[in-house]
């Protein structure tokens, strides 16, 4: 803070309501350690003076956002963390960061990674104007608690350039029954060559939702979920995928995409866009062009859109639209 200024994140603790910023023009490289991360830890700030991790430039905390962006390079050695970790907090702004490691076969490490862990609502978190690269994921809104009464609400990523991590934006959804990802926003994003130093276990392409193998559920559900104006391009999998979709207080969309020239090596199934095990989801206004699909999959992949109803368990995809698509 400027308050009492560092010259490292290392051995910070954030608490709420405080703004911390990275001046621009300057690399930190966080130690190795099972413990080097940045950690939001059950923070719940004000809405109105949200916990904030962002650049500057000048000496009174002002910006200049010609200048290239502050860098944390991080050298985490655990697994399934993020170098930004925010575990059940809400609040939270991160913006005009530069977010990255060495892509490595050990450790699952996110960019930023929002993880509801407990009961409760984590809710108002934004990432906004950030490059992330070099990680299994770049963001990843992720609800793992074993309780019921988890959700993580109000989720924003926007104008982000997402590049050469494994999966792009990968939402993942491991909890029990009552549990819900809701009004999540994937909003102008550029999300690009991901996918390209692909691992086992680790889910590669652009714009994902992961979700259980069994049946949709809506007390287990994605709500209300926006994924419009994004460029998605030389991705490897699937470009841009929803899962277990229900609406609440409006239609999802997906919507004004660009995605082309993904999956150009034909090496895993993909297709553009792919709504699976979800209702009522319009797909419209989007520009499809130039992607591959799997060269040695059967009949049928490389759609570019598939409204999927999952024919082994007969469900999903009532009250879908597609329309208005190039």
């Amino acid at each position: 803070t400027t308050a009492d200024p560092k010259n490292t994140w290392d051995g910070i603790t954030l608490v709420v309501n405080e703004t911390y910023r990275q001046k621009r023009g300057t690399v930190c490289t966080l130690p190795a350690g099972s413990a080097k991360y940045i950690h939001a830890n059950i923070l719940a700030s004000n809405p109105l003076t949200p916990l904030t991790l962002e650049a500057y430039y000048y000496s009174d905390g002002t910006d200049e956002p010609s200048l290239p962006r502050p860098e944390i390079f991080s050298n985490v050695t655990t697994n399934g963390v993020g170098t930004i970790l925010l575990r059940s907090s809400s609040n939270v702004l991160i913006q005009n960061l530069k977010i990255a490691t060495a892509p490595q076969s050990t450790y699952l490490l996110v960019g930023v990674k929002i993880w509801a862990r407990t009961a409760g609502v984590f809710s108002g978190v934004t990432v906004r104007n950030c490059e992330i690269t070099g990680h299994d994921y770049g963001i990843s809104p992720t609800l793992s608690s074993t309780d019921a009464g988890a959700e993580l609400t109000d989720i924003t990523l926007e104008g982000n350039d997402i590049h050469d991590n494994i999966g792009g934006i990968v939402a993942v959804f491991e909890a029990p029954l009552t549990n819900y990802i809701r009004r999540y926003r994937v909003l102008n994003n550029k999300v690009h060559h991901n996918g390209q130093n692909w691992r086992a276990n680790v889910v590669l392409g652009g714009i994902l939702h992961k979700y259980p193998s069994s049946g949709t559920d809506p007390t287990r559900a994605y709500k209300d979920v926006i994924v419009d104006g994004n460029e998605v391009w030389d991705n490897e999998g699937y470009s841009i995928s929803l899962y277990n979709v229900y609406n609440e207080t409006f239609m999802s969309r997906v919507s004004r995409n660009h995605v082309h020239d993904n999956n150009q090596s034909e090496a895993f199934d993909s297709h553009s866009i792919f709504v699976a095990r979800s209702f009522g989801v319009v797909v419209e206004e989007n520009l499809i062009e130039n992607n591959s699909g799997y060269a040695a999959g059967p009949h049928g992949t490389a759609c570019g859109v598939l409204i999927d109803t999952d024919a082994t368990i007969n469900e999903g995809g009532d009250g879908c639209i597609v329309r208005r698509n190039v």
